[in-house]
């Protein structure tokens, strides 16, 4: 590497991952000077020849034709966006007011600053409405642009959980699998595939069919086993053409009733 790392700029590719509460939501946006947030992480990028490390820093490396992004500048728009990104879960409460949970977002960003792919690889959120006006708020947003490179890359994780006074309980898909299996008869003649396992191959077919890779499927059920939402992680593209077959195959699909109140479980469907 020509010149020594003061002689050269440094080029950041933001992994933030900060958690982000109802209360920091409120709060203000950081000055330039400000370092990352609590629990907040920055990989370092080098740009030396050949692809070889520069240099020393906190996981440095390089990435080809990915660019730099400012450590601060890309956690100030994080900030900027942060309010229309809730504003996208209170929205949803108007209709399910126990809505919340946690996402990661990934970015990858082009030398104008747009935001050319928006993916949600984790989210539990349980609306598909919510997850969807929240990567249209990050693709809508004005990111910097990337430095040394033709694609910048960032990732953070927010967190916007329901203080309802009576929210879901937790369900684990193996409680989701015991329960739609409780009632089936072991000695019945031709009792087919378990209701759990014949749900899982129909969301199953429903991924394949959209050419969509792994992903979970947060639903959630009233007291009596009816469906009130469902929403979809999307680790790439294709993921959110599963939504409507999902819907179709829950509509269809006999729920149990958790019993005395709401219950929020994700599925990964492999």
């Amino acid at each position: 590497m020509r010149g020594t790392l003061a002689d050269r700029a440094w080029l950041f590719s933001a992994a933030l991952s900060a958690l982000v509460s109802g209360a920091a939501c409120g709060g203000g946006t950081p000055s330039e000077a400000d370092g990352p947030e609590d629990g907040m992480k920055v990989t370092h990028h080098g740009d030396g020849p050949g692809g070889s490390v520069s240099g020393g820093g906190e996981e440095m490396h390089v990435e080809g034709t990915v660019g730099g992004l400012s450590k601060t500048a890309v956690q100030r728009t994080f900030n900027e966006a942060r309010p229309k990104m809730k504003g996208c879960i209170e929205a949803g409460r108007k209709q399910q007011p126990y809505l919340g949970g946690d996402f990661d977002v990934a970015l990858e960003i082009d030398g104008s600053g747009k935001a050319t792919s928006v993916l949600l690889p984790k989210s539990n959120i349980g609306s598909h409405e919510a997850e969807a006006c929240i990567t249209k708020v990050l693709a809508s947003t004005q990111w910097p642009r990337p430095v040394g490179g033709k694609l910048g890359k960032a990732t953070s994780a927010f967190g916007w959980h329901s203080d309802h006074i009576d929210p879901p309980m937790e369900w684990s898909a193996d409680q989701l699998a015991s329960a739609m299996n409780a009632d089936r008869d072991p000695d019945e003649e031709d009792p087919g595939p378990p209701p759990f396992a014949e749900l899982e191959a129909k969301l199953t077919r429903c991924r394949t069919e959209a050419g969509a890779g792994p992903l979970d499927l947060t639903l959630v059920m009233d007291e009596d086993g009816m469906l009130q939402s469902y929403g979809v992680s999307r680790p790439d593209a294709q993921a959110a053409k599963t939504i409507g077959c999902f819907g179709t195959v829950l509509q269809t699909t006999s729920l149990p009733a958790p019993g005395g109140n709401y219950a929020k479980v994700t599925v990964r469907v492999k």
